[in-house]
């Protein structure tokens, strides 16, 4: 499964990329970072700074291990129908023993 969250996760880490990446939404992050230039908070850029950094430096690494998370529910959840679906039919219960017409379980009196 590590194989196909990697190649999903790239995927979308790749979307996001591009989305923050867009014009309108560029211009809203540099706007903010120049507005908290302008008022001198420099708590507020190195806390946009380290955020960023933190973003880049684990970011792949968390969307993979959510991709994973998705992909054993989904596992799960199938397996658990399937199962579900298999003891409505009937599927596990025993069937009654054919002969004598005497129960195999029962001692003879």
């Amino acid at each position: 499964m590590s194989s196909l969250a990697r190649f999903l996760a790239r995927w979308v880490w790749y979307g996001m990329l591009k989305f923050l990446r867009w014009s309108p939404i560029r211009k809203r992050r540099v706007g903010w970072a120049n507005r908290l230039r302008n008022r001198g908070d420099a708590k507020a850029i190195e806390a946009y700074k380290r955020q960023e950094r933190f973003a880049r430096r684990h970011g792949l690494k968390l969307v993979t291990f959510l991709m994973n998370l998705l992909i054993y529910s989904l596992l799960i959840t199938a397996a658990y129908w399937m199962t579900l679906n298999i003891y409505v039919r009937g599927g596990f219960q025993v069937p009654e023993p054919s002969g004598s017409g005497v129960n195999a379980l029962q001692s003879p009196r």
